[in-house]
């Protein structure tokens, strides 16, 4: 249109002004029905999208109606072919488990042959090395004795020296004693066993008495004087360990999971010689210790008929006052086997916050123990926090506040009735990598005030990283404590041990593991060869006491030695006059011990408890006899029932 209206000729222009109005009216005309036709097609499109939609939209739920039908269908032939799937795969896995059972017992067997074959090979070579690491010791310390012995010879020359100076005090001033030091030089002359000679007036008997007076003379070894008649016999001191023993050793054994069945068995090889599933009996004097009641939950078994822990070897049973193995355990505590109160009794619980024990049963066990004389000396402390009665550690840390015992607040206090009742010396639960002690007892204050000995035991080879201790103290450990090292050092420091030990501890049908044995049985052959002295706890503790605290003064009649023994000066259980069950072992170097007489107060011993040694390399001596050895066989099998029958 524009074009036209701009054309050069006339002729190719609209006419006028109403030509050109038309024709844009038919323009905006045309326009128009194109824009409507476009609308009109765009409603028909949708129209048609809308049904197409609609045909998809059926489409589509016919087709899920039908996969849903299809997908049912699958399921339950699915489940059918997984059901049978599982019942094949299961039998195929049972098959399968039996075959590899089958298999790994076979391996097990033959792995056990060959790890038994290797401990018996390193056993073999073991024993070997050990016989010749004892050979070696035995060697070195044949050449440290022959050393120590010349130091000693030493020493006793330079004595006899001073002996001839023409000035001397009433009463010589220090003991020679077995030598405390290692070492293989000349012996120091200091007082090398604790009891002193008095040199105080003569003094009082207990009976209000004065000793008739007396001619004291120097200690001190003269022989026989220039006309060949005998000297004065002097008296030198006492030799810290009954002869010829150089040191001591107790094993200390809790109570936990004893049997009837594993005691007899244990004891009948450590204190008898008869023969003993282990072997001959080792004869040595080694007591134990025991409960009165079981009021412990555990749900391990104690033996190995997997005997339950309620039939612990208890004097009564459970918590109740019926007796249980009463009449036992009166009969051991008589004859030694069991010298040691293992706490009231086994009150360890799953719940540690709870107990069954109370004062009530504390007081029970102390009446029927003194109706029947049974008499023990020994506490040691034992278990977990349910064990309320323990009071030795109470206060030194917080741990221990737990243990009640000794506080008069608590209504478990029962230390008012241990120590009336005799209880003297107490393991206070306290750890201790430390085996041989120069004295083994220090003074122990109860939380009630009351006073003890409190003693060490050997529990642990060393404390971890954490702290905590390492414990050594079952019989499975029992060759790691009693090595020939740890013996022969303790020889050497002339030393005290006890050992802290759980003998009934395996749940084997022989409770005691071979290594063991073999343990046993080189601490007996130190002890039958006269090097270690092996006694219950109760006489090795007694002893210690007396060796510490023994006082005694010499007097001369004529020319006898007279050597008064006169009080246990006990700095914590008190002073008191010597009776004969303080001074078993009791020896004193002396130049002649048929001339050197032994008294209590002003009474002497009889002969048949007196006996002369010959010299050990410092002096000839005289000694109250040591306990005589008892290997008979105290063994009751009377009580029935599972846990008890039959020796093995």
């Amino acid at each position: 249109m524009c074009k036209r209206c701009l054309a050069r000729e006339q002729a190719d222009r609209p006419a006028d002004g109403n030509a050109v109005a038309q024709e844009v009216a038919a323009i905006r005309q045309a326009a128009e029905e194109r824009a409507r036709q476009a609308e009109l097609e765009k409603a028909q499109a949708l129209v048609r999208a809308a049904e197409q939609h609609k045909r998809r939209r059926l489409v589509v739920v016919v087709r899920e109606a039908e996969q849903a039908k299809r997908r049912r269908l699958a399921l339950v032939l699915g489940g059918a072919v997984a059901a049978v799937l599982v019942v094949g795969l299961a039998v195929s896995l049972w098959q399968m488990r039996r075959a590899l059972d089958a298999e790994k017992q076979a391996t097990a067997h033959a792995e056990q042959a060959e790890q038994n074959a290797a401990q018996a090979r390193a056993e073999r070579d073991e024993k070997e090395k050990e016989q010749q690491r004892a050979e070696a010791a035995l060697a070195a310390e044949t050449k440290a004795r022959a050393a120590e012995r010349q130091a000693r010879d030493q020493a006793l020359a330079a004595l006899r020296h001073a002996a001839a100076a023409p000035a001397r005090a009433a009463v010589w001033p220090v003991s020679v004693g077995v030598l405390q030091t290692g070492a293989p030089a000349v012996p120091k002359v200091a007082d090398l066993s604790s009891s002193r000679n008095e040199a105080a007036p003569s003094p009082a008997h207990p009976s209000g008495h004065r000793l008739r007076p007396t001619n004291r003379i120097p200690s001190g070894e003269t022989g026989r004087n220039l006309h060949g008649q005998p000297g004065p016999v002097k008296v030198y001191g006492m030799r810290k360990f009954p002869y010829p023993y150089k040191a001591m050793l107790a094993i200390s054994s809790d109570a936990d999971h004893e049997t009837l069945r594993k005691f007899n068995l244990i004891h009948e090889f450590l204190n008898t010689t008869a023969p003993t599933p282990f072997g001959k009996g080792l004869g040595l004097d080694i007591s134990d210790s025991f409960f009165l009641y079981n009021g412990s939950n555990l749900t391990h078994p104690i033996d190995y008929a997997n005997v339950p822990i309620r039939d612990e070897f208890t004097y009564f049973r459970g918590v109740s006052d019926k007796p249980y193995f009463a009449s036992v355990i009166d009969r051991y505590i008589h004859c030694g086997w069991i010298d040691t109160m293992h706490t009231f009794g086994d009150f360890s619980r799953q719940d540690a916050s709870q107990t069954l024990f109370n004062r009530r049963l504390a007081v029970q066990g102390i009446q029927a123990l003194k109706r029947a004389h049974d008499f023990v000396t020994v506490w040691t402390d034992h278990g977990n926090e349910s064990n309320v009665d323990n009071f030795g550690a109470y206060g030194t840390r917080r741990f221990y506040d737990y243990q009640q015992g000794g506080n008069p607040k608590s209504p478990y206090h029962v230390t008012d009735l241990l120590i009336p009742y005799g209880i003297r010396f107490v393991w206070a639960d306290q750890p201790s990598d430390v085996f041989g002690h120069d004295s083994i007892i220090y003074p122990l204050r109860l939380p009630d005030g009351r006073r003890v000995w409190g003693f060490w035991r050997y529990t642990n080879s060393g404390y971890l990283r954490n702290g905590l201790p390492e414990w050594n103290w079952t019989v499975d450990d029992l060759a790691s404590q009693l090595t020939i090292g740890n013996l022969l050092h303790l020889e050497w420091w002339h030393q005290y041990a006890i050992i802290a030990q759980h003998l009934c501890a395996d749940n084997e049908r022989n409770p005691l593991p071979q290594n063991a044995i073999s343990a046993l049985r080189l601490l007996a052959r130190q002890y039958h060869e006269g090097n270690i002295l092996v006694a219950r706890t109760s006489r090795l503790l007694q002893y210690n006491v007396t060796q510490k605290y023994l006082r005694y003064y010499v007097t001369h009649d004529g020319d006898k030695a007279v050597i008064h023994l006169t009080w246990i000066d006990d700095p914590v259980l008190g002073r008191h006059a010597v009776t004969l069950a303080d001074i078993r072992g009791v020896t004193f170097y002396t130049s002649d011990p048929e001339r050197t007489q032994i008294d209590i107060w002003n009474t002497p011993l009889n002969p048949k408890l007196i006996q002369d040694n010959r010299s050990d390399g410092v002096a000839p001596s005289v000694e109250v006899k040591w306990y005589p050895p008892d290997t008979r066989n105290y063994a009751d099998w009377g009580i029935p029932g599972p846990a008890h029958k039959g020796r093995v």
